[in-house]
């Protein structure tokens, strides 16, 4: 019921952006023409709002793809930065900046998205 519950709220992202799962419990949302700034806020929203509506948390990792990046690269650093987010306290969203991880902003507003259409988002 968890999962299930979890990805109706992913599936209503833009449509342009891809959810599946991936793993036992986990979830990969591709999200093409977007900077890991806004996937970030993005992540920390969904975050947030599991948080405030489900009985459960959730953690997040973001990353970006770069030159000379592979899938599995992109993948193994964003299951690095949720396995960070987790064991660092859980219920957090950490966001690569190159070198190193830095948590997102904690308070997320729908207007702090960078799209260039706020409807782009349904409400989650």
């Amino acid at each position: 019921m968890c999962l299930y519950s979890t990805y109706r709220r992913l599936r209503r992202l833009r449509a342009v952006d891809i959810v599946a799962r991936y793993g036992g419990d986990e979830f990969v949302i591709v999200m093409p023409q977007t900077d890991i700034t806004g996937a970030g806020l993005l992540g920390q929203r969904l975050r947030a709002k599991i948080e405030q509506d489900m009985p459960f948390t959730v953690s997040v990792g973001v990353t970006t793809a770069g030159d000379g990046d592979t899938p599995e690269s992109v993948f193994q650093r964003a299951d690095a930065l949720l396995y960070r987010a987790k064991t660092g306290g859980r219920n957090r969203t950490l966001c690569d900046r190159g070198e190193t991880a830095q948590a997102a902003p904690a308070v997320l507003t729908d207007a702090a998205l960078p799209l260039s259409d706020p409807g782009e988002v349904a409400q989650l």
